[in-house]
C-alpha cells in the first residue's frame, strides 16, 4: 500500500510540475522580452520601450535637370564664386533632413560625384544655424605630386546636431571636363552616398549608417567614367567600383614618377 501511495505522489507531483510549466513559461518570456527588461538589462532600446525617441536622418542628392534652363552658357553665377556656366557642367542638389523625434549628432555624409566640384554653396531650411562644414571626401599626401590644379570630385558635409524638423541643403556644380593636368582627388564611379550619424539613449550612444544612391542620369555617370578613364592613375580605388582614387586628368598612363612624360610636361607647365 506505501509502495502505492508512493506512486500516486510522484505522478501528481509529475503532473502539478508540467501544469506549472505551462503556466509559468509565458510569463518568464514575457519578462525577458518585455521592454524594460531589454532597455535595462541587455542594452537594446526596441521602439516600443516608453519613452523611446530616435533620430531618422533622410538624405537626398539628385540631379536638378532645370539648370539648363536657368543658366546660360557663358553666365557668371554669383552665387558660385563667379565661376563661368557651360555645358559640360552639371547641378546637384542635395538634402539632409531629420525626419525623426530625437538631435542626431555627428552627422556625416559622404557624396560622390559623377565628376568633380567646381563650386558649391549651402541653404539652410527650417534650421536653427547648424554647425556644418564641406570638405574634401579625400585629401592628397604629402608624397604626391604637388603643384598642379587640384579638384575635389567627392565630397563631405559634416554637422555637429541635426534637430528634429532640421534640414539643411547644399547646392554642388560639378563639372566632368577639368582643365589638363588637373589632380583629380577621390574620384570614383560609385553611386553610394553613405550617412553616418549617433544619437544617445538613457546615456547610451547609438551609431548608425545608412546607404543611399545619388540620381541622375546614366549618362552622367558615364562621362564621370570618362574623365577617370582620360586620366593616368596616381592612387587607385579600393576596386572598379569602390573606394576613391586619384589621377591626373589629360595624360597617358600608367602614371610613373620619375619616368611619365606627361607628368613631367605638366609639372613643368606650372611651376
Amino acid at each position: 500500500m506505501r509502495k502505492s501511495w508512493e506512486s500516486i505522489d510522484k505522478q501528481q507531483f509529475q503532473s502539478l510540475g508540467k501544469s506549472l510549466g505551462k503556466l509559468l513559461l509565458p510569463v518568464l518570456i514575457g519578462i525577458l522580452v518585455s521592454p524594460f527588461f531589454l532597455s535595462f538589462v541587455i542594452g537594446i532600446y526596441p521602439p516600443w520601450v516608453p519613452g523611446f525617441e530616435k533620430p531618422d536622418i533622410s538624405t537626398s542628392v539628385k540631379y536638378d535637370q532645370d539648370a539648363d534652363i536657368l543658366f546660360d552658357t557663358g553666365q557668371n553665377l554669383t552665387n558660385f564664386d563667379n565661376v563661368t556656366w557651360n555645358e559640360e557642367m552639371s547641378l546637384y542638389n542635395v538634402e539632409i533632413e531629420n525626419e525623426g523625434s530625437k538631435a542626431a549628432k555627428n552627422v556625416e555624409v559622404t557624396i560622390p560625384l559623377p565628376g568633380c566640384e567646381e563650386s558649391h554653396r549651402q541653404i539652410y531650411r527650417n534650421a536653427g544655424d547648424p554647425d556644418s562644414q564641406i570638405v574634401d571626401a579625400a585629401s592628397v599626401s604629402s608624397s604626391e605630386p604637388i603643384g598642379l590644379p587640384q579638384y575635389s570630385c567627392s565630397k563631405k558635409i559634416l554637422l555637429d546636431e541635426l534637430s528634429p524638423g532640421e534640414s539643411i541643403n547644399v547646392e554642388i556644380l560639378v563639372t566632368d571636363t577639368p582643365s589638363k593636368c588637373s589632380m583629380l582627388i577621390g574620384a570614383t564611379t560609385s553611386k553610394t552616398v553613405r550617412t553616418e550619424y549617433t544619437w544617445s539613449v538613457q546615456g547610451v550612444t547609438r551609431q548608425l549608417e545608412q546607404t543611399t544612391e545619388v540620381r541622375a542620369p546614366d549618362s552622367e555617370w558615364e562621362q564621370g567614367r570618362t574623365m577617370i578613364e582620360n586620366s593616368a592613375v596616381v592612387v587607385p580605388p579600393e576596386s572598379k567600383d569602390k573606394g576613391y582614387g586619384m589621377y591626373i586628368y589629360g595624360i597617358e598612363g600608367p602614371f610613373n614618377k620619375s619616368s611619365n612624360q606627361g607628368l613631367t610636361d605638366c609639372l613643368n607647365e606650372y611651376r
